[in-house]
């Protein structure tokens, strides 16, 4: 490297003050660039030297002011196929299998050499217990003997990542000198930092505290408790507890059970289930069970009535589901799995509610007991990309890419009679080259009774993503998202929001609403280098386009509402509470009793893209 010349890395950017000599993996992305811009390099270098003297005044900088640079210099990371790095070792056999763990803070899975050397660093490492090696082992379905087949290792990573206590995870192969096509496999995870705190306050009579904890003793068990306190009510304190045991005895079942006993609602509930974990698994199901009583106002809004004049009613459920999957042959024969996979599925619900005032129940169609029996018949193929800066601030994410068609049909056994269900679900994603990724979704369902249609929908949504952009210390995606749906004679109490999870953000009111939607999201995202107390800064900027329309109306003859602005997102990865999020929004299309002008301070949680897995069949949500 010549001197005041740059080698820009996936993430960081090193500036070679003197003529250096270095050694790089043929597998690194990177980019070498000798042109800092002439012509203003040394006025924004003395800028750069002072704020250098005050590290966050740096990143600012840094941030915020670039050197000059030709368009060419722009550097695009893209995205590896999960298996790419385990290619060169298909058909070697594992000896092996061993496990390493690197600690919570300071530390990553792409370096085991990394330690820090921050005292508190230390010491927050110190006071936090590992999860055991056996509850990360019996996640481990690869064992000595087995050849090396590079998407069955990329699945197994990909599960143990998806841990609720594992931060990140990476297994390196390794080759062992004793024999040359013998290798072992080194396991490496990082923990979460496991525990959350959470508060709320509605006015000065209400509120609630709790606190959730994702490795439970080190075993990877999940255990959340709250108190719920309302001084208006009658009963002024409640509680709601949880308990989830996930991968049983290495069956990969998991198994929850939870107890609720607030002012509103008294209820049991427990639940086991197996999904296909990875696309080779054969059988997934599940079965749920759920006894409580809860006041009429916990599901539906009674502003007329006092406390004491609302009814309860009782409600016992069970849901139970199974499906089977059996292998097609897949024409890549590059594939050493048969990635793409026919699935079988069946299910049972009773939903059973009882009351002692059926004049009010009556007046409430979504509270009807009922029956159901589905079926569904699919086609799914699943692979994954791997990459980073998406929607975590670092850490290895895993983006499907594939196909699903499921075809659902039911029959729901109500009060008033006997309805058929049919279901359509249809998606498809890819990563296409020098462009991004793009996903497309398509959904049609209704009941239907006497040749008409009840309660149906269409919807559609499109979902992109672009490569990301590496300038300087900032680390540029852009996101954009499509969604249309509309019901066909919905229920009344059904309608479509155009609230800031489904719509316009920022923008929260149930008045709002319609039954025809059609929504635009756009949104650059900046990652910087700043990490103040260890949370990574990125700053974002959005806009939201909406059209809403009731009943019988056109689209394009409703209502239209917009929305722009900026804000920042503050993360920290090794803790498992949501992304911070300050955000400032100008609304020129508003009812009158909102301002135009709104500012948010909010807690978001971890986006994913949508995975082309079947499960249980399901009457397709409308919203």
């Amino acid at each position: 490297m010549k001197a005041n010349s740059l080698l820009i890395l996936p993430d960081t950017t090193i500036l070679y003050s003197e003529d250096t000599t270095i050694t790089i993996c043929d597998s690194l992305n990177y980019y070498l660039s000798n042109d800092l811009g002439n012509g203003s390099r040394n006025f924004f270098s003395k800028l750069e030297d002072f704020s250098k003297k005050k590290h966050f005044l740096s990143q600012l900088f840094s941030s915020l002011i670039h050197f000059p640079k030709p368009k060419k210099d722009k550097v695009v990371t893209k995205m590896e196929e999960s298996e790419k790095p385990y290619r060169q070792w298909e058909g070697y056999e594992i000896a092996e299998v061993n496990y390493k763990r690197v600690d919570v803070f300071g530390a990553s899975v792409d370096d085991t050499t990394k330690v820090s050397e921050n005292k508190w660093v230390n010491i927050a490492n110190n006071t936090h217990m590992h999860t055991v090696t056996w509850a990360i082992k019996k996640n481990i379905y690869l064992k000595p003997g087995d050849k090396i087949r590079p998407e069955a290792i990329s699945d197994n990573e990909r599960v143990v990542r998806s841990l609720p206590n594992v931060r990140d995870a990476k297994i390196y192969v390794r080759p062992l000198d004793s024999a040359d096509s013998l290798v072992a496999l080194d396991v490496v995870t990082q923990d979460n930092f496991p525990i959350f705190f959470s508060g709320s306050l509605s006015g000065l009579n209400r509120g609630a505290v709790g606190f959730v904890h994702k490795n439970f003793l080190g075993m990877g068990h999940e255990f959340g408790a709250s108190m719920i306190v309302n001084s208006q009510e009658k009963q002024q304190f409640g509680y709601d507890i949880e308990y989830l045991v996930p991968n049983i005895r290495r069956s990969f079942i998991n198994a929850s059970v939870g107890l609720t006993d607030v002012y509103d609602e008294k209820s049991f509930r427990a639940g086991v289930y197996r999904d296909f974990y990875h696309p080779s698994v054969k059988y997934a199901g599940g079965a749920f069970y759920s006894l409580g009583r809860k006041r009429l106002d916990r599901v539906v809004p009674l502003v007329d009535l006092d406390a004491q004049e609302i009814p309860w009613f009782d409600q016992q459920l069970q849901d139970y589901w199974f499906a089977r999957s059996f292998p097609i042959k897949d024409f890549n024969p590059q594939c050493d799995l048969q990635r793409f996979r026919f699935v079988v599925a069946a299910r049972y619900i009773q939903d059973d509610i009882y009351t002692d005032n059926n004049i009010m129940m009556d007046t409430i169609p979504s509270l009807k007991s009922r029956k159901m029996v589905m079926g569904s018949i699919g086609l799914s193929s699943r692979r994954y990309f791997k990459d980073k800066f998406i929607f975590s601030f670092g850490k290895n994410e895993d983006i499907p890419h594939g196909e699903r068609f499921e075809l659902t049909y039911g029959k729901e056994f109500i009060e008033n009679g006997v309805r058929d269900y049919f279901g359509l679900r249809m998606a498809k994603g890819n990563f296409v080259k020098r462009f991004g990724y793009l996903q497309g979704q398509l959904d049609f369902s209704g009941f239907f009774r006497d040749r008409h249609i009840e309660e149906g929908m269409i919807s559609g949504k499109f979902s992109y993503f672009s490569h990301l952009f590496s300038k300087h210390h900032l680390k540029i995606r852009q996101f954009i998202n499509l969604r249309y749906a509309v019901g066909i004679n919905r229920l009344p109490d059904e309608y479509l929001e155009l609230s800031s999870d489904r719509g316009i953000r920022g923008v929260n009111d149930q008045d709002i609403r319609g039954n025809q939607m059609l929504v635009a999201n756009f949104e650059t995202v900046k990652f910087t280098a700043l990490q103040p107390m260890g949370f990574r800064l990125a700053v974002f900027f959005f806009t939201d386009i909406g059209l809403l329309s009731d009943r019988n109306k056109s689209l394009f003859k409703g209502s239209g509402y917009a929305g722009f602005g900026l804000g920042i997102r503050a993360r920290n990865d090794h803790l498992v509470f949501k992304t911070i999020q300050l955000r400032l929004g100008y609304y020129p299309v508003l009812p009158d009793r909102y301002h135009h002008v709104a500012f948010d301070l909010a807690g978001q949680g971890v986006l994913q893209v949508d995975d082309f897995d079947i499960g249980r069949p399901e009457v397709l949500p409308f919203r």
